[in-house]
């Protein structure tokens, strides 16, 4: 389908690997490796572009899919009340910086994704240039359904964004990647990366010195300025924002938890559980849950109960 000679050359291997983390260096060597992701830069130019070539097709492929579920969409007189929505988990080195797959690492190459609508309510022939995060899909979708948030959830709705009613819904987001070693199943890379219009800022917590990248004159990521001294105060601005993010995004709206779900089975408040969740899980009794639980139940219920008569009180 398409030409292999047509195809655009791979992003170079990076100089210098020294001004990154280890897991960069340790990849290209292939001293370590990782799940979902390899080493691709002994390739010849010609293989490369052949594999190019191949990916390209599969995205026409899908783009013929998706073509023909709109137009069953068409036949069945649905198109006006169904929303269709095109995105993907993670994006596909394809020998740049040397690597393939979807390695543990910062490139726009890995962490970007299509993110395309139509529907009812949605302005056509529209791009938006901001940062996304699919944290905001569920959200969304609620919002369009006329359904309320769920209890604790993170993210917010780019309704308003999707009917043009606004340029802009986030200036930041946090990507997370974790790197699972070939063979042994340990998890030795964790990161938190936040992206804005411009910057790129990682953290790896304890274990290693992280990474920040100037988007606008290296969009490539070749050169780190982490210890830049220029870059010091964009850093600390941008770490400050990123510990900012992640509070204000993990837990949603706590007081809404801790009012309607006061049975939420011993875990994540990231993962909420739904009012009628709550209301199945007390009337259950599975060992899964623990005797005090058991015991508390009712006087919790009861006060959450008394809080949310409460709460109707004061906004009546």
């Amino acid at each position: 389908m398409y030409d292999p000679a047509d195809m655009p050359s791979p992003v170079p291997l990076d100089d210098d690997l020294d001004n990154k983390p280890p897991h960069y260096r340790w990849s290209v060597t292939g001293e370590r490796s990782w799940y979902g992701g390899g080493v691709a830069k002994d390739i010849p130019e010609d293989q490369s572009r052949q594999v190019r070539a191949l990916y390209y097709g599969q995205i026409s492929f899908i783009d013929d899919m998706v073509g023909r579920v709109i137009d069953a969409l068409d036949r069945l007189n649905l198109t006006d009340t169904t929303y269709v929505v095109f995105t993907s988990d993670h994006g596909e080195m394809i020998d740049d910086h040397g690597q393939g797959g979807k390695p543990p690492m910062t490139y726009e190459s890995v962490i970007r994704v299509p993110l395309i609508w139509q529907g009812p309510s949605v302005r056509p022939s529209t791009v938006h240039d901001g940062v996304m995060t699919h944290t905001d899909l569920v959200p969304t979708f609620l919002d369009l359904a006329g359904a309320p948030p769920l209890l604790g959830m993170e993210g917010r709705s780019y309704t308003k964004l999707l009917q043009g009613d606004t340029e802009s819904h986030r200036d930041a987001v946090i990507v997370e990647r974790i790197g699972i070693e070939r063979h042994t199943s340990d998890p030795i890379v964790r990161q938190k990366i936040l992206v804005t219009d411009r910057y790129k800022l990682a953290h790896y917590g304890s274990s290693w010195p992280g990474e920040r990248y100037d988007l606008h004159k290296d969009p490539e990521e070749f050169t780190n300025l982490w210890d830049d001294p220029e870059y010091h105060e964009i850093r600390t601005r941008m770490t400050e924002r990123m510990l900012a993010e992640i509070i204000d995004d993990e837990l949603g709206d706590p007081v809404d938890i801790f009012l309607h779900q006061p049975l939420a089975p011993v875990g994540s408040f990231r993962d909420p559980i739904h009012r009628e969740a709550t209301e199945g899980y007390r009337r259950r009794t599975t060992s899964s849950v623990s005797r005090r639980y058991k015991k508390k139940a009712p006087r919790m219920l009861e006060n959450a109960r008394l809080a949310e008569e409460r709460q109707q009180r004061d906004h009546s």
